[in-house]
């Protein structure tokens, strides 16, 4: 068996919230864990809806997604796990019975199993591209929101007709912001939900349907966007509008490069998804999967469901290096790896 500096009991390849989660469950079962990012941060892609609300976490009230995210990250790192950011995974080789991770920086990371936890792989959002077939730059150009409340009485456009276009709309609008829509479909191909829709129209927001961004107007030094030009797609009608800022909401491009190799003969589902078993057990032994990657009968599509992925992919990599280790880990409220941090917890909530 090859020698190496350092092998862990399990690599998990992606830091979004399965992979966070992952992190923290694995270290509950008391494995050697590390989890590598290909981005120079974590939250996956959390960190373009940071501002979402979200609700169905069970006995988490609604709260957005960046204070979730937070919360995942800080829990992640209880049982002190090694984190390596902004490293892809590009090859995945197996020699004896420890598998070989090689970055594309050259690195290489040692493991007995490896967790794939790259959701929709390494995800950015699409860029507006004009005439001239490169994608606008400037200061003012933006292509998720944040810190809403710097947008107070600003005169903005957003481009765009998904969940997350109509619903920075609507909330700018709220706080005073003048907000144009502008979509190149039909208001009846919005692919929004239809609550949010109505609600747009409820508004009154200002909206061009069937139109498009033909070109921008910058100011005098080149550095921010002052006049979108809009045009329709079916008369040719056209209009101007002077703005502070553009919001690009075009979708996003993703690219899981790890996998289009077909990497040790993983099984995929829709040439993208693992096929995985229930238990996250992907068809190649010491390879398991949780999140958005993971796909097989029952499988729960909602921000709750990664955390069952993640116990049970956790679980069976536990299984895997030690066969006669427990099916699952202790539950929280009786293990004994939290004795110490429960006693200041009860102190701060005044639990006798």
């Amino acid at each position: 068996m090859r020698h190496v500096t350092e092998l862990f009991d399990i690599t998990i390849i992606g830091a979004g919230p399965a992979g966070l989660y992952s992190a923290f469950y694995s270290g509950l079962r008391e494995m050697k864990t590390k989890i590598i990012e290909a981005h120079p941060y974590l939250g996956g892609k959390m960190n373009v809806y940071q501002d979402k609300i979200v609700w169905d976490i069970g006995g988490v009230a609604p709260k957005p997604a960046r204070l979730i995210m937070e919360d995942l990250i800080q829990q992640a790192q209880v049982f002190h796990p090694t984190v390596v950011k902004n490293q892809q995974i590009m090859t995945i080789t197996k020699e004896d019975d420890q598998f070989i991770l090689q970055a594309k920086s050259g690195e290489k990371h040692y493991t007995k199993t490896i967790l794939l936890a790259t959701g929709y792989g390494i995800v950015t959002p699409k860029k507006l591209i004009l005439k001239a077939g490169k994608p606008i730059e400037a200061k003012n150009v933006y292509y998720h929101v944040k810190a809403m409340q710097d947008w107070q009485r600003k005169r903005l456009v957003i481009s765009g007709g998904s969940d997350s276009a109509l619903e920075w709309a609507l909330f700018l609008q709220e706080l005073g912001a003048q907000v144009t829509l502008v979509y190149r479909k039909s208001q009846s191909e919005l692919k929004a939900h239809e609550a949010t829709i109505t609600k747009l129209i409820k508004n009154q927001i200002e909206c061009y349907f069937e139109t498009e961004i033909e070109d921008i107007s910058m100011d005098a030094e080149g550095d921010f966007v002052k006049i979108v030009h809009l045009v329709n797609r079916k008369t040719n009608e056209k209009h101007n509008v002077e703005v502070e800022g553009l919001v690009v909401s075009h979708g996003f491009e993703s690219k899981n490069p790890l996998l289009q190799q077909g990497v040790l003969g993983i099984e995929l589902m829709d040439e993208y998804y693992v096929a995985a078993t229930s238990k996250g057990e992907a068809n190649v032994p010491g390879i398991f999967v949780a999140g958005d990657l993971a796909q097989y009968q029952g499988k729960v599509h909602l921000l709750a469901g990664v955390f069952q992925d993640a116990i049970n992919a956790v679980n069976a990599a536990k299984k895997y290096v030690s066969p006669k280790a427990h099916e699952r880990g202790y539950v929280s409220s009786h293990n004994q790896l939290f004795e110490e941090k429960n006693k200041k917890i009860k102190k701060d909530y005044q639990i006798e």
